[in-house]
Parts: C-alpha cells; sequence; structure tokens
C-alpha cells in the first residue's frame, strides 16, 4: 500500500506538471512593436470607428442628389355609402364600398441653390479630416510603441553595465583579498572592495527591477499580456543622420498631418457657409405619382400625375442670415488657426532638430569619455597591484568607468528619442514607416 500511495502521488504531480502551461519566450523588434501595437491600440480603433461613421454620413448627404422612390396603399370599408339621387328617382353610390389604391412616387428635387452638394462636399471634407487624423493617431501609435521599445532596451543595457559593475568589484576584491594575503596592503582595502560590491550587486538589482517594469510597459503598449516574456533582439548604436534645418522644414511642411487636417476643416466650413447660403434660393423639384390599381374618387386605374413644384423661403426671421454669419465666422476663425498651426509646426521642427544636434554631438564627446575612462582604469588596476598607487585611487577609476558607461547608454537613449523626436515633427512617422531607418543615413 505504501508504495502504491507513493506511485500515486507522483502520477499526480506529473499530471499537474504536464497541465502547466510553459510562457514562451518572445522575440521583438522594434518593427514587430510597432506592428503589435498598430493592430492591438483601442485609440486607433475608436479613429477607424470615426471614419466609418464619416463615410455613412456621406451616404446619407449624397441621397439627396438621387431620385426618391416609395409607394404607399391603403385601404378603406364604409358601412354606410354615401349615395346621390339623380332626377328621376335614381340613386348611385358616390364610391365603392370598399376603397383601396396602390401609389408609387418618385420625386427629384431640380434645384435647390446648391444646398445638396454642398452638404455632400462638406461630408466628403469631413470624412478625409477622419482619414487624415486615423492616420495621426498611427503615428500617434507608432511613437509611443517605439519610446516604449527604446526605454526597454535603455534598461537591458543598464543591465549589462551593472553586471559588468559587479564582475570588477569582483575582481577588485580579489586582488584586494591577494595582496592583504601577501602583505602588501591593508584589511581596510578588502573592506573597501568588499562594500563596493555590495553596493554594485545593490545597483543591479534596481536595474534588472526597472527593466522588468520597462518590458511590462512595452507588453502592455503591443496589447500583450503584462506578464509575457519578451527578449529585445536589437542593440541600438550610434549612426550619424546628416539632415538640415531647412529640409526638416520643408518637409514638415507638406507633410505634417495637423497642417492637412486644419486644410479639411477649412474645406467644410466653407461648403457649410454654401449650404447655408442655399437657403436664399428657391428648391424645384419633380414629382410622378402612378397608381397601377385603386377605385377610390380621386385615384383609379392607371392614374398618372406629373407635378414640378417650386418652394421659395420669403421671411424665416433672419434665421438664414443667422446661419451664414455663424458659417461664416467658423471659417475665418480656423484660417486664424490656420496660421496657428503652422507657426507650431515651424517652432516644433527647430527645436526638435536643435535637440537632435545637441544629442548627436553628445554622444561623440560621450564616447571619447568611455575611452579615456577604460584607460585610466586600465592603468590604476596595474597600479595598484604593482602598489604604486592606493585601492581609494583604483575605486574612484572604477566608479569614473561605470559612470561613462551609464552616460554611453543614457546619451543613444537621448538621441534615439531626439531622432524619433524630429521623424514625428517632420512628418515621416507613417504607417509605413520604417524602423530601420532610424539606423541610416
Amino acid at each position: 500500500m505504501k508504495y502504491l500511495f507513493i506511485i500515486f502521488i507522483y502520477i499526480l504531480l506529473i499530471t499537474s506538471l504536464a497541465g502547466q502551461e510553459t510562457e514562451v519566450t518572445v522575440k521583438i523588434d522594434l518593427k514587430k512593436c510597432i506592428e503589435n501595437s498598430l493592430s492591438t491600440d483601442l485609440t486607433l480603433k475608436e479613429a477607424h470607428a470615426d471614419v466609418s461613421v464619416a463615410k455613412g454620413q456621406l451616404r446619407q448627404a449624397r441621397s439627396g442628389l438621387f431620385p426618391s422612390l416609395s409607394a404607399a396603399a391603403t385601404y378603406s370599408k364604409r358601412n354606410q355609402v354615401p349615395e346621390f339621387t339623380f332626377p328621376g328617382g335614381l340613386s348611385e353610390g358616390i364610391i365603392d364600398e370598399n376603397q383601396h389604391d396602390v401609389t408609387f412616387t418618385m420625386k427629384y428635387l431640380l434645384y435647390d441653390g446648391g444646398g445638396v452638394s454642398s452638404l455632400s462636399s462638406q461630408a466628403e471634407a469631413n470624412l478625409e479630416g477622419y482619414e487624415i487624423n486615423e492616420e495621426k493617431t498611427k503615428q500617434d501609435v507608432i511613437y509611443k510603441a517605439a519610446m516604449s521599445y527604446f526605454n526597454a532596451l535603455r534598461w537591458k543595457n543598464f543591465v549589462h553595465v551593472a553586471e559588468e559593475s559587479v564582475d570588477l568589484s569582483k575582481q577588485q576584491l580579489e586582488l584586494a583579498k591577494s595582496r592583504f594575503d601577501a602583505g602588501t596592503a591593508a584589511k581596510a582595502d578588502v573592506l573597501k572592495a568588499d562594500a563596493q560590491l555590495s553596493e554594485s550587486e545593490i545597483k543591479l538589482i534596481d536595474a534588472k527591477n526597472y527593466f522588468n517594469i520597462a518590458l511590462s510597459s512595452l507588453n502592455d503598449t503591443m496589447g500583450l499580456s503584462l506578464t509575457t516574456p519578451l527578449e529585445l533582439s536589437e542593440n541600438y548604436v550610434y549612426s550619424e543622420w546628416n539632415i538640415t534645418l531647412e529640409q526638416c522644414q520643408n518637409k514638415a511642411m507638406k507633410e505634417r498631418l495637423e497642417i492637412e487636417i486644419i486644410e479639411k476643416t477649412k474645406t467644410s466650413l466653407y461648403y457649410a457657409t454654401e449650404f447655408a447660403k442655399s437657403a436664399w434660393y428657391p428648391s424645384i423639384f419633380l414629382k410622378l405619382d402612378y397608381t397601377p390599381y385603386g377605385n377610390s374618387l380621386i385615384t383609379q386605374n392607371n392614374t398618372l400625375v406629373g407635378t414640378v413644384g417650386a418652394q421659395f423661403n420669403i421671411f424665416d426671421g433672419f434665421k438664414t442670415g443667422g446661419n451664414i454669419d455663424e458659417a461664416e465666422a467658423k471659417y475665418e476663425k480656423v484660417t486664424i488657426r490656420e496660421e496657428d498651426v503652422k507657426k507650431k509646426v515651424t517652432l516644433d521642427v527647430q527645436k526638435s532638430f536643435l535637440t537632435f544636434r545637441s544629442n548627436s554631438k553628445k554622444v561623440l564627446e560621450v564616447e571619447k569619455n568611455l575611452d579615456a575612462s577604460k584607460e585610466s582604469f586600465r592603468v590604476a588596476q596595474i597600479s595598484y597591484r604593482e602598489g604604486i598607487s592606493s585601492f581609494i585611487d583604483v575605486n574612484q577609476a572604477q566608479l569614473v568607468l561605470i559612470n561613462a558607461e551609464v552616460s554611453k547608454v543614457q546619451a543613444i537613449y537621448d538621441y534615439y528619442v531626439a531622432k524619433l523626436d524630429l521623424l514625428r515633427a517632420t512628418g515621416y512617422l507613417k504607417e509605413n514607416f520604417d524602423p530601420s531607418s532610424l539606423d541610416k543615413n
């Protein structure tokens, strides 16, 4: 029984382990990150829904350009049918006891002062505006995804720097111990090296924690489970990008979607003004009524009635004038805002360009500083091993080296963020945006 019980517990354990799903590490690069974000972002889905709504509104507006066709059917039954008495005593019912008819009506607007066409053009401009706004939302999603990816990549590199700091601290501790055992160094050197190692390990723990937080944020941006294991398959390095401020400004004036949106808004308001003015003109329409089957007094079988009608608004309490004034004022307001938008775009490009150029130069200086720090640490380590310099000197050289490594990681991150900001400011971040362009001149 004892062995059977053990076998039973073993089977349960194996079954339980087999039932657990192993989380598969997802390899991710910037391109994949952007694709996932575009497919799951809720704001983008809302923008797409707005486009669908605008398409429906355009179809409604265009319906006035086509004739309308309707059908009506009536049936009436009277208990007492009115009669008409003719001279001589003859009586005849005026109408049948049962009355029914089926009538088809076609109505077509011949002229309305351009009201329907203006309304249709306005709806078309609105649709184009929503489509541009959808594209702008895509750019925002791309920007957010890239920022999240770069942040995770930065903390991945910070972890590497922290691991290097731990390795160097371990080397220093072993060196201090060997010199202490040989009687060429004081116990204080060993204690300092041990304390330095502890501090490096604490920083490594912090770096790993922040890296895990950055990965969770990246998962959230891509619409994945927050605990999905990720493997970042890229390690960006600095690459020079030669572009002038004039090129950026010219590109922005052509590509920035904020400018296109304001232009479509102006177009929409222009046609809104034209629609308001159409109320000054008469509406002329053609109407055809055909009754193939009927027996009422007015409508008989195969009755066709054609009507040309006109409607003119004589006085509406100045409502039309008020609508026109409102539409023209809105158009003027957007015209003023258009100039403001262009100024802000110009300023945005200039600020982004200057920041990018500054961060680009900073990366070069940081790399020079890192090379010098590596050489300084190498010399300090040799000097301490030979007993020429103190442990404080090599400890200080190590701190300078690690700070230089951290500065390089941060500088490259700042460089790519500044480059991303400049691409966004000039209108390059479109749906077909190639992430590899971040590494190209």
